[in-house]
């Protein structure tokens, strides 16, 4: 797989949505704005459809060290560049050119109502769960308008790659994988430690500029209590997704899990990664799809324990649930190759209604495994997903 792939577009459970705000001490200003972590889409063009890419089979074992390093990567430090650059001079749609769902004009002339200039950027990042994605974190000083002691903060971006391989921000939500590697990666002592230091730095220049420490205070009681200035809280999933409980689950076992005081079956609700170790970026030791079935034993954190080909492995709690998935569609089985005849969505489910995954281009030749007048169930690099049968051919 090259950096050049496309990522999957995920917005259903949203574990780690940021709504416009800092992760540092700055984020008690209403005009300053984390954007909200999203998977990759495509284009920066089109912001509703995309295609998905398998996840990444690295393994790096739950609770290793996770270090933010000072990015080396030319094309990620320019494009935080240009999207201060362009922020600064209010410039719309140069910013939809670099990002996934851009902010509107109003929203950028509120975010820069008191900011003459961004200075001293310096990016710290990570590797996605998905290639050719990064967790970026962006230190830079604000200048502030009439006051000469810049201000420091510092921001968390998902930055994706096209496939023609230019990087840009994206903007909107994420769950599943990407989501639990994100709360990695912020939990982490690196992260912390980046944080604080900008938080005590922001916190010494207040202390020696009473001009900066009054507009900190006038901006701080100008945030309030909106939705903006509230930390970011994470989306619970539906009950039929969350790992069963008993009395007997807390119970602690040698081997590191809460085990469950007998085995449940558990349904796959939608489309899944199975993976050796509590991590989303452990090894993948096999898929299942929408309403497969699997024996769990225990919980471990957010994930679910589970025994797959007579070995212990794990799936994210929120992805399965005691209740089977009501698929609604009988497939009549095949094993054909057919063509999209124009771009078309592809769905977790068989259902209009369903999560879009991504997006099949015109042309693009798939196996289709099953299907109705409706719907077919296709395999796309890797993943057993679905598209309206009227747009594809034999």
């Amino acid at each position: 797989m090259t950096r050049r792939n496309k990522t999957e577009n995920q917005k259903v459970h949203g574990d780690f949505r940021m709504f416009f705000k800092h992760v540092a001490a700055m984020c008690m200003f209403c005009m300053m704005f984390m954007f909200i972590l999203t998977g990759c889409s495509t284009s920066t063009k089109d912001k509703s459809e995309s295609d998905v890419i398998p996840i990444q089979e690295t393994d790096t074992s739950a609770g290793a060290a996770i270090e933010l390093t000072e990015c080396k990567d030319s094309a990620i430090n320019k494009l935080f560049t240009t999207y201060f650059t362009n922020l600064v001079k209010r410039d719309v749609e140069a910013l939809g050119k670099i990002m996934v769902n851009a902010p509107d004009k109003d929203t950028v002339a509120r975010e820069v109502e008191y900011i003459e200039d961004y200075q001293n950027i310096k990016c710290y990042s990570k590797e996605g769960v998905a290639d050719g994605t990064h967790v970026v974190y962006v230190y830079y000083e604000v200048k502030f308008k009439n006051i000469d002691t810049l201000a420091p903060s510092m921001i968390r971006e998902y930055v994706c790659t096209n496939e023609d391989g230019t990087v840009y921000i994206n903007n909107g939500t994420v769950d599943g994988e990407v989501a639990a590697w994100l709360e990695e990666v912020h939990n982490s002592e690196s992260a912390k430690k980046l944080v604080s230091d900008v938080n005590t730095n922001l916190n010494k220049a207040a202390e020696s500029d009473k001009k900066l420490s009054s507009l900190l205070a006038k901006l701080k009681e100008g945030a309030g209590t909106t939705e903006e200035s509230k930390a970011p809280e994470t989306t619970k999933a539906p009950e039929t997704t969350k790992a069963p409980e008993t009395k007997k689950e807390t119970t602690k076992a040698n081997d590191g899990f809460k085990r469950f005081s007998k085995s449940v079956k558990m349904y796959a609700q939608e489309n899944l990664n199975i993976r050796q170790k509590a991590s989303a970026k452990s090894k993948l030791m096999g898929k299942l799809i929408a309403g497969d079935k699997i024996t769990a034993i225990g919980t471990q954190g957010k994930w679910t324990v589970v025994r797959y080909k007579n070995k212990k492995a794990y799936i994210l709690s929120e992805l399965v649930g005691k209740k089977k998935p009501d698929l609604g569609v009988a497939f009549k089985s095949v094993n054909q190759k057919v063509e999209a005849t124009q771009n078309v969505r592809m769905r977790k489910q068989p259902n209009g209604n369903a999560e879009v995954a991504g997006t099949l281009p015109g042309g693009t030749k798939v196996t289709r495994t099953g299907y109705t007048k409706q719907w077919s169930r296709i395999v796309y690099k890797g993943k057993t997903l679905y598209a309206s049968s009227k747009y594809l051919r034999k």
